[in-house]
Formats: C-alpha cells, structure tokens, sequence
C-alpha cells in the first residue's frame, strides 16, 4: 500500500519538517510529507497530483506572499468539490494561536468553505498528539473529534460572526459596504483631530452619505463587542461600555478604529472581496 500524501503549505519551512518527523517516527512508511511556502504552489501540486490525501494550510504566508491561507482554502475547495467520493481530499488549518489577526481568519475559515477543514492543529507543544490523532481518525474514515475548532463553526447560529461582520449588501458601485468599512476604518488615524477626515473616508470608501455611515457602525460595534470576550483586543474600554443613546462621533470611531487596526491583515487580505462576495452578499445592492 502506496504512502498517503501530505501537503504541508507553510511558509516556514519548519513545520513541514514538523509533520515529516512525527509521522516519520510515530507511524512510519504511512504518509509521505511534500513541503510547499505558499498557496500557488500548493495549487500547482494539486493540479499535478490527484492522490493528494490531505492538505495542511497556514494561514499567514507573509514571508513569501501577500496571498493568505484564505487563497489555499478556496483552491481546496475547488479541488476537494471535484473529487470523487472514494478519494476524498481533507483540509487541515494550522496556526500559531487563536487570537489577534488570526482570529477571523479560522472564524472564516470554518465557516465559509464547504467542505470545510476537518481540524485545527496549533504549533504548540501540544502538536505531536494532535496531528497523530487527526491523521488516524482521517485514515480510519472518521473526522477528528473537533473540540480544537469547534468555537469557530456556525455553532447553529442563524448568523455566524463573520457574515454579521461582513454580510450584507454592495453600494451602487458593486463595493461590499462592511468590508469597505473596515478597511476604511483599518487606516483612520488615532489622532483625535482626524475625526471629520475618517468619516469622509469612510463615505467616500462606501459611497453612502454621512446620515447612513452610522446604520453600518453602529451594528458592526456589537460585532466587535461578542467578538471581544474571546480575543485579546486592547483597549476594550469602549467595546466593553454600554452603548449610550447617542455617541460623538469619535467616540464610535475610536472602538471601531482599534478593531479594524488589531485585524488589519485580515480585513486586507487580496482574497477577501472574492470571499465576500461569493459567499455573504445578500443579492440586490443599496444602503
């Protein structure tokens, strides 16, 4: 019986060698480990190789690329979509920890793809166990246990977190409102006389008037608040705070300015507006 096959894309090298040495020791002659240090060339692999087995992605390829392990997820689903049912391809995230940028990254990754990743596997010293019982679960026909991802799924929800952050509707120019928030928001200065310049960027980024600027902030601010007890997210003073009846508007700006800044790499990350689109836009458009 031929090896499985397991692509590791990760930009550091070290966690390829990772995976080669634990199964390597621990179940050898069973899995064969091909290192890749960014999502293109994992695409390539696929393309070439349709006994690929199982996927291990990253999801910050910062050292090599812009592309994002968001970039290999869409390509595994593609892949994983055309495979028979006899030969299935299975997706793992891995990531250093949960919190700051990384955070709506494995939100998203665990709820926008289908099929989605079947584990979470941290590269804690907690990896030999778990990337041991994930690959004998897999190769047994089960899925692992999921208690390391499972916080980060839909959890039944009639809105999952990242469509309440993202979904929506495009302006009139085709533009998705909330994503064209954040990353308006990500770029607005902490000075406090920026105040007036961040709401014009934040009408000229969405195309919507002053008087509708506060509809979307007001809502993505409770986003930020649930999203707040399970993230590191400094200062939390005024994502902690009762919302008052009415606010200043740097008051508003000043909470949402700290989120979009603590996650600008994800509300930046080139293949976001494919995500957005594809998959939270409500259909029609308008404010």
């Amino acid at each position: 019986m031929s090896a499985k096959k397991i692509v590791v894309a990760d930009d550091y090298g070290l966690w390829a060698a990772e995976w080669a040495r634990v199964l390597q020791d621990k179940r050898p002659g069973q899995y064969e480990v091909i290192p890749v240090d960014r999502p293109s060339a994992m695409g390539e692999q696929l393309d070439e190789d349709h006994d690929i087995w199982l996927l291990v992605i990253d999801m910050d390829f910062y050292r090599v690329t812009a592309d994002t392990g968001l970039r290999a997820l869409i390509t595994a689903e593609a892949h994983a979509r055309r495979r028979p049912a006899d030969r299935p391809l299975h997706t793992i995230v891995s990531t250093v920890d949960d919190n700051d940028n990384r955070f709506l990254f494995l939100h998203t990754a665990f709820q926008c793809f289908n099929p989605p990743p079947v584990d979470l596997i941290f590269k804690d010293p907690g990896f030999d166990c778990a990337a041991l019982s994930a690959v004998d679960a897999l190769a047994r026909g089960d899925r692992p246990a999921g208690d390391r991802f499972a916080r980060f799924t839909r959890n039944g929800l009639d809105e999952p977190l990242i469509r309440r952050l993202l979904g929506g509707k495009c302006n009139t120019r085709g533009v998705p409102i909330k994503l064209a928030l954040w990353q308006a928001l990500a770029g607005i200065s902490a000075d406090p006389g920026d105040t007036v310049r961040g709401v014009q960027q934040l009408q000229a980024a969405t195309g919507i008037t002053s008087k509708h600027i506060y509809t979307y902030l007001n809502p993505a601010l409770e986003v930020a608040q649930s999203l707040a007890a399970d993230m590191r997210l400094p200062p939390r003073s005024v994502l902690d705070a009762p919302a008052p009846e009415r606010r200043e508007a740097n008051d508003v700006l000043s909470g949402l300015r700290e989120f979009a800044v603590l996650h600008m790499l994800f509300f930046q990350a080139p293949e976001l507006p494919e995500i957005v689109k594809d998959r939270l836009i409500d259909r029609g458009r308008g404010k």
